[in-house]
């Protein structure tokens, strides 16, 4: 099994190579939102970006225009506690690793269905690097052959790529962690921005 660093090192050969050929900015950008690398069979692999601290939330009350004092309130309480509760920092920022997570454990459960193809529309046939994307069962190229068609290189998951990937996720939030305790223990929820609105 490769190491961290040797797969970066084969994310930025493709990225140069197939990707980005012409801009070194890109390359640049490439090479500083690279956080966690994933083999798949055949050679290829899936990259995680690194993601961001989530720190700006927002919530609404009412509906087209109109509210009470009890929707208002609500929505209050609720920025009130995103402003003081640092189990609600953690948690939001880690919701998107948890839903991805969750998808891919029910691929594995045979709930879901999981493919891969190549990430960059430039990209040309038969190289490396990966996205992938889970859909319910009665939305697959079988059956929706439509929504896939720009999907080039697609290739339905095995259950050994399922789990790599979900490895590669738990590792990623594993990461992810130790960045928002640093944060918390620099910064507490000092730098939140947070606030209400009213529904359109």
């Amino acid at each position: 099994m490769a190491t961290q660093k040797e797969l970066k090192e084969k994310y930025m050969e493709i990225i140069r190579k197939d990707v980005w050929q012409e801009s070194e900015r890109m390359q640049a950008y490439a090479q500083r939102q690279f956080n966690y690398a994933v083999e798949l069979d055949n050679d290829d692999i899936f990259v995680i970006d690194k993601p961001s601290i989530q720190k700006n939330f927002c919530f609404g009350y009412g509906m087209y225009g109109r509210s009470d004092d009890e929707d208002y309130d609500r929505a209050a309480k609720m920025m009130h506690h995103a402003e003081t509760n640092e189990q609600y920092f953690i948690d939001e920022n880690m919701s998107e690793f948890n839903q991805r997570i969750q998808k891919l454990e029910e691929a594995l459960d045979e709930k879901r269905e999981a493919y891969k193809y190549l990430s960059y529309c430039g990209q040309p046939e038969g190289s490396k690097l990966k996205t992938y994307t889970v859909c319910r069962i009665c939305s697959n190229p079988e059956y929706e052959p439509w929504q896939w068609s720009n999907c080039r290189d697609l290739e339905k998951l095995t259950e050994k790529e399922i789990q790599a990937l979900i490895d590669g996720y738990k590792a990623a939030k594993e990461m992810f962690m130790k960045r928002l305790q640093t944060y918390l223990k620099r910064y507490g929820l000092s730098k939140l921005h947070t606030w209400t609105y009213l529904r359109d």
